[in-house]
């Protein structure tokens, strides 16, 4: 469980574990997609921005969903 380099091991750890929570959530599962997503959320803003936050792109909402970044929808 050691990490190499911690902002970048939990944004990779962080991502799969959001893939893992939407395949059990398809599977009816229990589980609670939206939910992770806002924790993920957090620990990604929380974790770098001491350190990397001007750093961070800027990147459209449209092109995260291009590039396979789920998009909450409130309902």
């Amino acid at each position: 469980m050691m990490y190499e380099e911690v902002i970048r091991d939990f944004a990779l750890r962080t991502r799969k574990n959001l893939e893992a929570i939407e395949a059990l959530q398809r599977l009816d599962a229990g589980v609670f997609e939206v939910t992770q997503l806002i924790n993920s959320m957090l620990g990604l803003l929380v974790f770098p921005q001491q350190e990397y936050v001007e750093s961070i792109p800027r990147i459209p909402l449209e092109e995260m969903h291009r590039d396979g970044w789920p998009i909450p929808k409130v309902t």
